[in-house]
């Protein structure tokens, strides 16, 4: 079995001169996104028939769990399905939005909220493949997907155009909840581009479980092994970036604003590691990338050198990471 009503969608939330398919559907706006809806009802019904909305407890047992502990195939499935009830109520919500703030629904208004719409249609692909394959192992909802990593550089392009919210018309969030996320964003793309530099994305125990290590772990190995690791600090040195990454636990453990003329100073002074470099690859070509203002030599040396810090930190217990794309160029010259 087939379905066009995600592809559809697809194409009333997409722009026309970019991304847009030239075939039109048969279907208006309007129509392709009751018809996804109604798809989603009708998938809820054959693949599961309990109502969960009175059930909050099992619902938060369920849905936040985390993955890959799961042990068997009907732990797996029953997450799958209690996600999926909840994404089809989520759904509904959004048309009840629209057609409560909207006089009609047509492409303009579908346009509208395509960003949202985006989001439930690329996340409920998993899951709805999932489902419809225990009937059709041929069964695809349509072709794509989307990432769900964060770059360090994305995360900290946030954090300066918060910084520079209050400057905006039609604003949504006031001026000190700006600052205040301002500081967050700039934590968290601090935390990110530290681990990330290695690959690692996640550390967890033979038991799948999170491992313990604290948050200045990653920015404390850098700080002792600079000799392997290029980090573009014009203006400042390690220790100081680890100033004003401890700095930032103030606000947000204490949900007090710094300064705004201490946001725009730590901005300015972390911004060189996130900056797009040029760089040379083994072809003799110049790129530029978001990956080039760190570079690692000896990467080898380095990689071993973390594994067994991570291992003594852990109480020398076995543990597993998972890693991604480096944050960082890897140069052995």
């Amino acid at each position: 079995m087939t379905t066009n009503v995600a592809t559809n969608l697809i194409y009333y939330t997409t722009t026309p001169t970019v991304f847009r398919s030239k075939t039109k559907p048969k279907v208006s706006a309007k129509k392709s996104l009751l018809d996804f809806r109604d798809y989603l009802h009708d998938l809820r019904k054959r693949s599961n028939s309990r109502d969960y909305s009175k059930n909050n407890s099992y619902l938060i047992g369920q849905v936040f769990r985390n993955p890959r502990t799961f042990k068997t195939e009907p732990e797996l499935h029953q997450y799958i399905k209690t996600n999926f009830f909840l994404a089809v109520e989520a759904f509904d919500d959004l048309i009840k939005l629209i057609d409560r703030k909207e006089k009609t629904i047509n492409a303009r208004i579908v346009s509208k909220y395509r960003e949202l719409i985006w989001e439930f249609i690329f996340d409920l692909k998993p899951f709805v493949e999932l489902l419809e394959r225990r009937t059709d192992k041929t069964f695809q909802f349509f072709q794509g997907g989307k990432t769900y990593q964060n770059t360090a550089f994305e995360l900290f392009r946030t954090c300066e155009a918060l910084y520079w919210y209050p400057c905006i018309d039609d604003q949504i969030i006031d001026k000190k909840a700006a600052t205040n996320l301002n500081l967050f964003s700039l934590r968290q793309s601090l935390e990110i581009k530290f681990k990330r530099i290695f690959g690692v994305f996640a550390l967890y125990n033979k038991d799948s479980n999170d491992l313990k290590i604290r948050h200045d772990f990653f920015p404390s190995f850098i700080a002792e092994n600079l000799k392997l690791i290029d980090l573009p600090l014009p203006n400042i040195n390690m220790t100081e970036l680890l100033k004003i990454y401890e700095w930032t636990n103030y606000t947000i453990h204490n949900a007090v604003n710094p300064r705004i003329w201490h946001v725009h100073y730590a901005i300015k002074c972390c911004s060189s590691i996130f900056k797009p470099t040029q760089y040379r690859r083994n072809d003799n070509k110049e790129v530029l990338s978001i990956y080039a203002s760190i570079k690692i030599r000896n990467s080898g040396e380095l990689l071993d050198k973390l594994m067994c810090k991570i291992y003594e930190t852990n109480g020398s217990k076995i543990f597993c990471f998972d890693n991604i794309l480096q944050e960082a160029i890897i140069d052995e010259k």
